[in-house]
Parts: C-alpha cells; sequence; structure tokens
C-alpha cells in the first residue's frame, strides 16, 4: 500500500505544465453544519480573494492563502424624535431627528493552503488542504439620516457612532476540492469550489437573536448599549461550515508570456 501511494505521487509530481501564480476571486456561501446548524440554520452569503504560488514552474503544486467576509444576518430599525427648544417655557423651535440603527452580523475568515491542480486544457480539477481562523463579529451603527447631517462631524460621511457587541475567534481547517474551466486564451478560467471545514468553538449571535434588539433615544424609551446585553442570549459551540464558492481565477503574470 505504502509503494502504490508513493508511486502515485512521483506520478503526479512529473506531469508537466507550466505552473503560474494565479489569483481566485469568488462569490461563496457557507452552510452550518452539525451543532452549528441546530443554532444558525441560515446560510452566510459573502466574497473571497486567495493568490497560489507555485513550488515549481513545471510542478502544478501550489502555496496560498486566502481571506474571505460573509454576513449572516442583520437588523434595521428607524427612529424619529422631535427636539423641543424652549427659551423659558416658551417653545422657539422644533428640530426632528432622524437616525437608522443598523445591527449585522459578521464573519471574517482567512487560511493557508497546499493546492494540487491537475493539468488539462479543458477542465482543470484541484484538490487543497486548508488551516486558519473564523472571527464572528457583531456591529451595530448608527446613522444619522437627518437633512444636512447635522449631528455627525463629517458631512460626506453620516456615521455617528458604532460598537461591536461580540468579537469571537477560532480555528479552522479542512479539504477543498473543485475545478477550473479556462478561458481567455488560458489567462483566466471560471472556477467552482467545494470546501468542508471543520470548526473550533466561538461565541455569536444569529440571525434571530438580534431580532429581539431594540435602540431607543436616552430619555425616551430607555438607554440602549449593546455591551450589556444578556450574554444567555448569545449562542456558543464548534462552527463547522460546508462552503460553496463560484469565481474567476487569472494567471497574475499570464500577459508577460511570449
Amino acid at each position: 500500500m505504502k509503494n502504490n501511494i508513493l508511486i502515485i505521487l512521483a506520478l503526479l509530481a512529473s506531469l508537466s505544465v507550466n505552473a503560474q501564480t494565479h489569483g481566485d476571486f469568488s462569490l461563496e456561501v457557507g452552510i452550518p453544519q452539525n451543532e452549528f446548524r441546530q443554532k444558525r440554520s441560515d446560510a452566510a452569503v459573502g466574497g473571497k480573494f486567495s493568490i497560489y504560488f507555485p513550488f515549481q514552474k513545471n510542478m502544478p503544486l501550489f502555496f496560498g492563502f486566502g481571506l474571505g467576509y460573509m454576513g449572516f444576518g442583520s437588523k434595521t430599525q428607524y427612529l424619529h424624535e422631535d427636539l423641543n427648544v424652549y427659551a423659558g417655557s416658551v417653545l422657539i423651535d422644533q428640530i426632528p431627528i432622524d437616525l437608522r440603527a443598523t445591527t449585522t452580523n459578521n464573519l471574517f475568515h482567512g487560511y493557508l493552503a497546499l493546492r494540487y491542480k491537475f493539468p488539462g486544457k479543458v477542465i482543470q480539477p484541484y484538490i487543497e488542504g486548508q488551516f486558519g481562523f473564523n472571527n464572528f463579529y457583531t456591529r451595530t451603527t448608527i446613522y444619522d439620516d437627518t437633512p444636512n447631517h447635522m449631528f455627525t462631524y463629517n458631512q460626506s460621511n453620516n456615521v455617528i457612532n458604532s460598537s461591536t457587541s461580540i468579537n469571537s475567534t477560532t480555528y479552522n481547517y479542512g479539504p477543498e476540492a473543485g475545478f477550473i474551466i479556462p478561458f481567455g486564451k488560458g489567462c483566466s478560467g471560471l472556477n467552482v469550489g467545494v470546501a468542508y471545514l471543520w470548526g473550533g468553538q466561538a461565541k455569536y449571535y444569529n440571525r434571530d437573536q438580534i431580532q429581539y434588539w431594540t435602540v431607543s433615544f436616552s430619555g425616551s424609551q430607555g438607554n440602549w448599549d449593546p455591551n450589556n446585553i444578556d450574554p444567555e442570549t448569545r449562542s456558543e459551540e464548534h462552527t463547522s461550515e460546508l462552503q460553496s464558492r463560484f469565481g474567476i481565477s487569472y494567471a497574475v503574470f499570464c500577459l508577460k508570456k511570449k
């Protein structure tokens, strides 16, 4: 058995191919698995960029790294209050205040990868192993929707303030398999892949949990502070995902070929 494996590896290494540095731009969808699926059944959607470097020019074995972002739930609330301006007991003006509060669940992830891409003119299958991290965070941002953005210092940016309610980082690892269909004289290709990534334990809020959050003005219906949310409402478990990717692969130095 050991000799057969060594023979297969030797044959793969001997395949002749003009291996080049290439980058991938992909849309990705993450579907929770196992215990992660019990608390977060909705899929996460986002994008990913990765780049791969060949070990040798004529060997289709690559080392790479990638970064990606996915969102998995959001809530937007619109608030209106009238600010009354008095001179003594006389109402002299009324200033409308319109705010928008957006809460988003976010997943930022990165990884290192080892990829083997099988040579081919019509289709190029590949397999790879990944090891990386997942960073889960929930962020609430308050926007000024009043005329002329009178409550923000920067008139071109209507953000008043923002706060991160939870920030939890863990590891992930697993295999990916897919294929690239070359086009454009072989410089580019359609890339389709699927990865199963085992994730470590992390704390996070899911889509349903943030729907119960409310934002109010201080003195109107109470104070709202995203850092004082009951921790019992958050989730915590292992974060395995099945991720599918669809995008474009591009040979970085293709235009320099003669």
